[in-house]
């Protein structure tokens, strides 16, 4: 099955047939053309236009042509439900339907942007929304720094910072090192474990959630130490020049 529309996809034109593909006809071919070249090509071509005034499969009210998709061939599937506003907030501009429209917004104009082939548009828009999909599915309530404690290392690494910039002073080297290795955990793990920071680090005891209170500034002076052994002692923060009360 053929299907065309207008040139120079951004959102609609590129979330609808990544629909069309995975649940209306895997094998559906999408047409790219100047607007006015759109239903005279329909015609000859036996394709389904969309996403342009005038044709069945296009916005309807507040809707736009995704959500018809939707409606028109009964996809009932959990995800794509929640992908409906997300795609409809960026196409209309209105961001605030869901929080990830001005998201999708700015990578897909970005997109556009940057690759002038309509269709080699299309393959990395097919990519873009495989992945909105997982995300919709698998992933929607997974948070990037999951864990409370992990807010309070990085509320309490950056009220160090701030003490430090207030006072004049150069951040040190280690709390470079430190701020690096905190967002590789994050990264890579979604979820920050200090004890693998500790083990890494080779802190002992082992900091653990329930005791990372009290003991956040014995992380960062033991952190300290180990970067200071082959530096001089003048360059590096020590304990206890600023105490637990100060910096929690």
């Amino acid at each position: 099955m053929k299907w065309i529309t207008r040139e120079r996809p951004k959102i609609d034109r590129l979330a609808c047939p990544w629909l069309i593909r995975r649940f209306i006809d895997a094998d559906a071919e999408i047409i790219y053309v100047p607007f006015d070249q759109v239903i005279p090509l329909a015609a000859s071509l036996g394709a389904t236009p969309f996403d342009i005034p005038c044709v069945e499969y296009t916005h309807h009210e507040d809707q736009c042509t995704f959500d018809y998709l939707i409606a028109r061939h009964n996809i009932s599937d959990p995800a794509v439900q929640v992908m409906a506003p997300i795609v409809r907030g960026a196409d209309t501009d209105r961001h605030e339907l869901a929080a990830q429209a001005s998201g999708l917004w700015a990578i897909s104009a970005g997109l556009a942007y940057n690759e002038p082939d309509d269709q080699r548009l299309l393959e990395k828009g097919m990519l873009l929304y495989d992945a909105l999909y997982s995300w919709a599915q698998h992933l929607r309530h997974v948070s990037h720094t999951q864990q409370p404690f992990e807010n309070l290392l990085l509320e309490v690494f950056q009220k160090f910072l701030h003490q430090q910039a207030s006072k004049g002073k150069k951040v040190p080297d280690w709390a470079k090192e430190l701020r690096e290795l905190i967002q590789d955990q994050i990264d890579t793990n979604l979820s920050l474990s200090l004890k693998g920071l500790s083990d890494t680090l080779q802190v002992h005891p082992p900091i653990s959630p329930a005791s990372f209170p009290s003991t956040s500034i014995t992380f960062l002076s033991a952190i300290t130490s180990a970067n200071c052994a082959s530096r001089k002692p003048s360059s590096c923060w020590k304990p206890g020049i600023a105490s637990p009360r100060s910096l929690t």
